[in-house]
């Protein structure tokens, strides 16, 4: 075993012998986190930026970290995972959406502040200094003056991609992964069901094995995400502020740590004093706020004609009322309000699995009302009741738009 010290002083990482929970290769092997972390904090990372050594590690499983900007999450579990390798040999798991967003091109700059903070040498003792990606693994190299490769590790990081998790079971062989990053996991126009595809791949990797911590990471935030309702922590995710936190034990027992990660910068506080103290809620993502959410057509006072209202959209688990309506200044038009129930509908637009008669996929027929409905949408003729329910219509637009 490596000689353990309670300083700051990044010494050689040297390679441990694992230890294995009961004494079985097949039930994993056990991280020494605080090690871990003090060997992170040794590297001398920027203050400001996020710190993943300030994670109750032990506390859960799954860790849910948000943020409106940039705080260096994804970058500093890069490191961690890094420094997982050195100690351990493990290969960990980057995970984005689909296939496009991990291509040789959107890859080439992921870890150009890793490489040009000197992180890599510090990590391997000086062995290396790049990395190389290739075959869906990153592995550090080291790179002469002239750009030649002169060594090459074994791999420390997998990439791969949700919508092929299938294609994964029966050829992904993992058994040192004991962290699974699913990066930029909130987006207006991701496909529906990802969560079970993450379960899903998880498992592929995990097998029966304890101590897989999977972290999913955000650069916007959304409350009514499809992950927060299937991960069930939604409401207190709606109540919860920036820098603040929780940890969720469902009633099965599963574990969830989230947080919503704020700026440190004493500088940009300054700048948002002297520049942006409005009270706009519009203004939260460029100061760094509680959620924001973009604006939407509001619905003002006037008086309407009721034409129809039997139109309701499925989304996330929750029910969207379409109130076709007609008013002297804009004519024909929808209001659209957040219902408690589908109860009233009589056509239930949805994305999901069609359950009962009343229930038609994406945008229903494509004559009649349910077409006249999403023509004055594509018209910009949709009025919401709040901008929560106009980024709920939007999203499941965008997503609908894909299937």
């Amino acid at each position: 075993m490596a000689k353990k010290t309670k300083t700051n002083e990044l010494t050689v990482i040297e390679r441990e012998t694992l230890t294995y929970y009961d004494g079985h290769p097949q039930h994993g092997y056990i991280i020494d986190w605080p090690e871990v972390f003090r060997l992170y904090n040794a590297l001398g990372c920027p203050p400001e930026v996020f710190n993943p050594s300030t994670l109750p590690i032990d506390a859960a499983a799954w860790f849910v970290l948000t943020s409106e900007r940039n705080t260096g999450k994804t970058t500093n579990l890069i490191l961690i995972c890094m420094i997982l390798w050195a100690k351990y040999g493990a290969v960990s798991a980057y995970v984005r959406e689909s296939e496009d967003m991990i291509t040789p091109k959107e890859m080439k700059n992921f870890m150009n502040v890793i490489i040009n903070n000197g992180y890599i040498p510090k990590i391997t003792g000086g062995k290396y200094n790049g990395v190389r990606f290739w075959a869906r693994h990153y592995t550090f190299v080291k790179w002469t003056p002239d750009g030649k490769k002169e060594a090459e590790s074994d791999p420390f990081l997998w990439v791969g991609s949700l919508t092929e998790h299938e294609t994964y079971k029966s050829t992904l062989n993992l058994p040192t992964c004991n962290v699974i990053i699913y990066d930029e996991f909130i987006s207006s126009s991701s496909r529906p069901n990802l969560f079970i595809s993450l379960c899903d791949l998880h498992k592929t990797i995990g097998r029966n094995r304890h101590g897989l911590k999977l972290f999913l990471l955000a650069n916007t935030t959304y409350y009514y995400h499809e992950f927060f309702r299937e991960l069930m922590i939604q409401d207190e995710v709606i109540n919860c502020k920036v820098n603040h936190s929780f940890i969720k034990v469902t009633e099965l027992g599963t574990k969830i740590f989230y947080k919503m990660i704020g700026d440190k910068d004493i500088q940009r506080d300054k700048i948002n004093t002297e520049y942006y103290g409005f009270d706009n809620p519009r203004l939260k993502s460029i100061t760094g706020g509680d959620w924001a959410i973009a604006n939407y057509p509001h619905i003002e006072r006037e008086d309407r004609e009721e034409l129809d209202r039997s139109r309701y959209i499925l989304f996330n688990g929750l029910y969207y009322r379409i109130d076709l309506v007609t008013s002297e200044r804009l004519g024909l038009h929808c209001l659209v309000h957040k219902a408690s129930s589908g109860r009233n509908a009589k056509v239930i637009f949805t994305i999901g699995e069609i359950r009962e008669r009343r229930e038609r996929f994406r945008y229903g027929n494509e004559k009649g009302l349910d077409n006249f409905l999403w023509r004055l949408y594509d018209r910009n003729r949709w009025f919401y009741a709040d901008n929560e329910v106009g980024y709920a219509v939007e999203a499941y637009k965008n997503r609908a738009d894909q299937l």
